[in-house]
């Protein structure tokens, strides 16, 4: 059995996934075709188009979710990569009770090489979870172990690994693979046929996971990136791959350019907000280092940008060998946005580093075209972020700002007032709070709390709904003071669509940027 182990083992992936505020979904999944192809539960990618795949030799990729659905809990997951150990389905049909099953897998996030169980089929149930059977064993399964094949002695997957029933020991369940097949079978198909997302998932009535709807678009010269709502200028003659949100690339066209090695890299890293309310405490905990086939590194520079405050951001200039003395240089430059940090690293050979070298040029024009907002206020000091489709809309207030979703009812709108003497934001919200106009009804506080309370100045959130006109009204506003001003974002939409809407409320809120001066 230990060699069937070790063969299995290689086809299955450990499952990183962003669940929001800092936290981090596991799960599991192995390998069906080698060019990449896996399968793991469509619970474990929930509403996420990309997924952090590390394989079996530690090697992480980044994994677009193709499809899911919901009704078989499968999902397919696309890498970048070829000639993959893979994993062959059995027949579920022809287990019998009490026969031995492996599941292999990565439970509770654990890091290294998979964790093993092994247990006997305790039975075969019927029509739970809207499936039309379970595999039912008392193999261990713990959270992290979902996506993961359950297999037979001889090394064939018999069941997908899906759920513990908490309150009871050794009741684990599975998909038999006999459930699994036909869904992948058809999956594969249409991805061979080019047509997987548009068939499956309209199919589906799913939301359309495909990573297209992140990817971005090029207006011009100018590419938008659609998951983070940042921009940045392409060079003329310069290609550009942003297929993946996360790993954009930007690189000269090698037919028109003396090309070696220059161009500029676009990466996204996912923070603990609160822990890491400025640039400067992220340096101190995350520095730049040496990747893979680095002979040497040397940081040159480290500095804070404050002139692109209210953003933070900081640069570092760094020197470094690929041996045989190819010596090149890069300048990161690295984005406090939220949630995220979004870095922008120029890179060419040392001998090209220089202005009089019109790629160079070109590059680090490049680099600091990048905008990761969608407007700033010089006067007040203040920055929003929002999608590319949203419409700007005149706003009623000198200083004032206003934008709406073209695709939704929701509004962002921002408003200057005195801060009359307050000095601090929990006393100066508890004074003002939100008042409701008299064209409304019922209007109603649901929470209050100060927001962003480790940054130099923190807010205050009010969430809050009322009606207008008939329609119910969902809301939620942020005041953060300066030495004179308080500065009010205030986000609302339909009651009937807050709840889809609330994950770009929230990011909407942390990405608002105010300068205390």
């Amino acid at each position: 059995m230990s060699d069937v182990v070790a063969i299995a083992s290689q086809s299955v992936v450990r499952i990183e996934i962003d669940m929001g505020n800092g936290k981090v979904g596991i799960g599991s999944g192995f390998v069906i075709r080698e060019d990449g192809l896996l399968v793991t539960n469509s619970h474990v990618v929930n509403s996420n188009t990309v997924a952090m795949i590390t394989l079996s030799n530690g090697i992480k990729k980044t994994g677009q979710v193709l499809v899911t659905d919901k009704k078989s809990d499968l999902a397919l997951i696309k890498i970048d990569a070829q000639n993959l150990d893979t994993l062959e389905f059995g027949n579920s049909s022809e287990l019998l009770l009490g026969q031995e099953i492996i599941v292999i897998g990565y439970p509770k996030g654990l890091v290294g090489s998979a964790t093993i169980t092994k247990g006997l089929v305790s039975a075969i149930r019927e029509n739970l979870f809207g499936l039309n059977s379970v595999i039912q064993t008392d193999a261990a399964l713990n959270p992290g172990n979902s996506g993961g094949p359950m297999l037979d002695l001889s090394g064939k997957v018999i069941g997908v690994a899906q759920a513990k029933i908490t309150d009871s020991e050794g009741l684990n369940l599975g998909i038999p693979s006999d459930e699994v097949q036909p869904v992948i079978a058809n999956w594969l198909k249409s991805y061979d046929e080019g047509n997987i997302v548009v068939s499956e998932l309209k199919e589906n009535n799913e939301l359309d996971l495909s990573l297209k709807n992140n990817q971005g678009s090029i207006t011009g010269d100018i590419y938008t990136n659609s998951k983070y709502w940042y921009s940045v200028e392409i060079p003329s003659g310069w290609e550009i791959d942003y297929a993946n949100p996360d790993f954009v690339h930007i690189f000269p066209d090698n037919k028109g350019f003396d090309y070696e090695s220059s161009g500029l890299l676009i990466t996204s890293r996912t923070i603990d907000s609160d822990k890491y309310p400025t640039i400067e405490s992220y340096a101190r905990d995350w520095t730049i280092g040496p990747g893979n086939n680095v002979s040497s590194f040397n940081i040159d520079s480290h500095l804070v940008l404050p002139h692109l405050y209210p953003v933070q951001a900081d640069q570092y200039l760094i020197s470094y060998s690929l041996g045989r003395n190819y010596l090149k240089k890069r300048r990161d430059i690295r984005y406090l946005l939220g949630r995220h940090v979004i870095t922008v690293t120029a890179f060419a050979p040392a001998l090209n580093w220089t202005s009089t070298n019109n790629i160079f040029n070109a590059m680090i024009s490049s680099q600091n075209s990048f905008d990761p907002t969608s407007y700033t206020n010089a006067q007040y000091n203040y920055s929003v972020s929002y999608p590319q489709h949203w419409k700007k809309h005149p706003s009623e207030m000198i200083g004032g700002y206003k934008v709406a979703d073209t695709e939704s009812s929701l509004e962002l709108r921002v408003l200057i007032y005195d801060n009359e003497g307050y000095r601090f934001i929990s006393e100066y919200a508890e004074a003002k709070g939100v008042a409701f106009s008299d064209d409304t009804s019922n209007g109603k506080i649901l929470s209050k709390h100060v927001a962003y309370a480790t940054r130099m100045n923190p807010s205050y959130r009010i969430d809050y709904q009322y009606e207008y006109r008939g329609d119910s009204i969902r809301g939620a506003s942020l005041v953060t003071l300066t030495d004179s001003k308080a500065i009010w974002v205030f986000v609302k939409t339909l009651s009937e669509e807050w709840d889809d809407l609330s994950p770009i409320v929230d990011q909407l809120l942390i990405r608002f940027l105010v300068e205390n001066q």
